[in-house]
């Protein structure tokens, strides 16, 4: 009896051991899967073409299967029209990184390098902005730039927790001086293909950022020691534009560049600019700004760089349980 007890045991003992395994291997497949599937359809290194593509079949799809709609022939075409008209808006969106572009001074500022192979393509949908970013000719970067509107009432904290809930926990976490105190900047997510990373952008652009990058294409990247993505510009530099530019009230340059994606403005400062790109000035008593009559450009103040704190393997389960479950995470 005790040999067949010893048999038994060691033999369920095996099977808790791969049945464990197996679960190990399948959550890490899960989450690879998870980081990327916000892109759909869509693969890192598509071209413009696929990626306009399979962005058309998927909001296609997503039309016929819409239960609120299907039956009714007369607001599905409407809804089609509508569709196609935005896909078109995005195909004329597309914008090579050469020379003064307008987006020197935009909430994707960081995150490409002029004059080096790179373009994007932008899409709205109703809380979002999503730049689709190419090198080469092949997409390797996913930006989603919330709407200020849309985040209004929404802290860093309550955002990174949203997403703590829908990917797990983060592999890294940078802290830095906003608003004259210490507060979380960055929190980064890793998986072999994907690398995502969530970006306080509060002080500048009064929105906040979800940036999926293709983990590959960067090492191949930073291996050729090429500047890319932003690379060659530091944060002090951004503000420093967005500074001058609102210092100065010299917009002129790039006035009209958005003008067809977005329309005119009423102010001057921001005319053409896509709303979670506009610049905001604040007085003493906290009103906005007119932007002010051009003169003589004065010379922006450098910036001491922002002191920031890396850590890895951050907790963030208090975050987590004051995440909010009605927040739209990409």
């Amino acid at each position: 009896m005790s040999r067949v007890f010893y048999l038994i045991m060691s033999v369920l003992l095996v099977l808790g051991l791969s049945m464990s395994a197996t679960a190990k291997s399948k959550a890490k497949s899960d989450l690879s899967s998870e980081l990327s599937e916000t892109l759909g359809d869509i693969k890192w290194g598509d071209s413009k073409k696929d990626v306009l593509a399979k962005l058309k079949k998927s909001e296609m799809d997503k039309l016929r299967k819409d239960e609120s709609i299907k039956r009714d022939m007369l607001l599905l075409q409407k809804e089609r029209k509508a569709l196609l008209d935005r896909l078109a808006t995005a195909e004329k969106s597309y914008t090579r990184l050469e020379g003064r572009t307008g987006y020197e001074v935009s909430v994707v500022a960081d995150e490409f390098t002029t004059n080096n192979g790179e373009s994007f393509l932008l899409v709205k949908d109703k809380v979002a902005q999503r730049f689709y970013f190419f090198i080469d000719g092949k997409f390797y970067k996913l930006v989603v730039g919330y709407n200020p509107s849309y985040m209004q009432s929404v802290g860093f904290e309550s955002l990174v927790g949203s997403t703590v809930n829908k990917y797990g926990r983060p592999t890294v976490a940078e802290y830095e001086e906003i608003g004259g105190k210490e507060q979380l900047a960055l929190v980064q997510w890793e998986d072999p293909e994907t690398v995502m990373a969530v970006k306080n952008k509060k002080e500048l652009f009064d929105t906040y950022t979800m940036v999926f990058s293709d983990r590959q294409a960067l090492r191949r990247l930073e291996a050729s020691n090429r500047k890319f993505g932003g690379g060659d510009k530091s944060e002090e530099e951004v503000s420093a534009a967005v500074q001058a530019l609102t210092e100065a009230g010299d917009y002129e340059a790039n006035a009209n560049v958005l003008d067809s994606l977005v329309g005119s403005t009423d102010v001057n400062l921001n005319e053409g600019r896509p709303q979670d790109d506009k610049v905001r000035k604040y007085t003493d008593e906290g009103a906005v700004a007119a932007a002010p009559e051009k003169k003589e450009k004065k010379k922006a103040k450098k910036k001491k760089a922002k002191k920031k704190k890396t850590k890895k393997g951050p907790d963030f389960k208090d975050l987590a349980t004051g995440a909010s479950d009605d927040l739209i995470i990409y």
